[in-house]
């Protein structure tokens, strides 16, 4: 994960010092005395940086102020978005993954990611501790995006029985002023299978080997009378069964059962299992887990990763001040936590200089490339 600091204040020059995992690292940056004063902002430079046919704030509405770094997506300190559930169509009672892409433009940042569901559509899970809010939101804070390397989250989501034929179900997702949406048609009425429609996640995209899934498995009586069915799932490979719900039954080393399960017209019921991930799985295995009831079935898929989770690492920078005269240091805090249960070796940490300001030292085996300090094996 590269770490660098944000948007450059009007004058920037530095000492830096630099906390990861308890231990103090410290690089020292200073102003040359006959630098000028940093360059303004997008939103007060008199140019249209986002090519948008506005200029500045208050004309763009991107600029909520004369100091913002970003006049809109298309400037050099945004981000590029994108939101796509891969399909043109869906049914009503279907299921969505919505997947959001996030990237830097320019050098990396520290955003908060914001998805609006469609109306008519309901929240299920999310990746990489997305937390569902009121109003159909669903958000992640604090996720580091680089250039050249895509953020990937998701959002897995039910489409409502009574959805209307031919409605568009309009997504949309944003990150640091950047904006994206994904148009998806109901198309069609749910199509009747035995009489029930399923659905299954566990509401991650990645596991550890070694660490639980619990999955939830939702069933749905689509007829207006009483059918029955049994609820089965098959777990993925190279996972055992750790709990279930009341009722359930294993009849194999793969298999669980709820038996002839009583469903009311238009009755949801919902059903849990836990699985450990085998210590041996490989890296990037597909878990496959698929429930199925009547002749419905739904699928989820999981992939194993090794080393820390995605987005477990947090980072900050300050140096605690707003303004510095021409030769004066200034001290960058940069703080690093790791907010998972494992422990992360080999890292790296990446501190780009401010305009206008010289390096000096760094602690800590900080090395200085002409461009960066960089911090190697953390």
């Amino acid at each position: 994960m590269k770490l660098f600091s944000t948007s450059p204040k009007r004058l920037a020059a530095a000492v830096v010092t630099v906390v990861l995992a308890g231990t103090a690292m410290s690089a020292v940056f200073v102003l040359a005395p006959d630098a000028g004063l940093a360059s303004h902002s997008d939103c007060s430079d008199g140019i249209d940086n986002d090519n948008d046919g506005r200029i500045d704030y208050t004309q763009d509405a991107d600029c909520t102020s004369i100091d913002d770094d970003s006049e809109g997506v298309s400037s050099a300190h945004g981000v590029l978005i994108t939101v796509t559930d891969g399909k043109e169509t869906v049914g009503p009672g279907g299921s969505v993954v919505y997947r959001i892409e996030v990237e830097a433009r320019g050098d990396d940042e520290i955003v908060d990611i914001d998805f609006s569901l469609p109306s008519q559509v309901s929240y299920t899970g999310s990746s990489d501790g997305g937390q569902s809010v009121s109003g159909g939101h669903v958000r992640w804070n604090d996720m580091s995006v680089t250039r050249n390397s895509k953020r990937i989250v998701t959002v897995t989501a039910s489409v409502s029985t009574q959805a209307v034929e031919n409605d568009l179900l309009v997504a949309r997702a944003t990150a640091d002023g950047a904006a994206a949406t994904d148009s998806t048609r109901v198309l069609g009425r749910i199509v009747v299978t035995g009489g029930f429609n399923v659905s299954i996640t566990d509401g991650q995209e990645y596991v550890q080997p070694g660490e639980h899934l619990t999955y939830t498995i939702k069933v749905r009586n689509t007829r207006n009378i009483d059918e029955r069915t049994d609820v089965r799932v098959l777990i993925p490979q190279f996972t055992s069964i750790v709990t279930s719900s009341a009722g359930s039954a294993k009849i194999d080393a793969n298999t669980v059962i709820w038996r002839d399960q009583l469903f009311r017209p238009d009755e949801e019921r919902s059903y849990t299992f836990t699985v450990t991930v085998y210590d041996r799985t490989t890296e990037r295995y597909a878990l496959r887990a698929t429930a199925y009831a009547g002749n419905a079935k739904d699928v989820d898929e999981t992939y194993t990763n090794h080393g820390l989770p995605d987005a477990v690492l947090r980072a900050k920078i300050t140096d605690g001040r707003n303004t510095v005269e021409r030769g004066q240091l200034l001290t960058y805090v940069i703080s690093i936590d790791n907010v998972s249960h494992e422990v992360g070796i080999e890292q790296f940490a990446t501190a780009s200089l401010p305009v206008y300001a010289e390096f000096v030292n760094a602690t800590d085996g900080g090395e200085y490339d002409g461009q960066n300090v960089r911090w190697q094996h953390l």
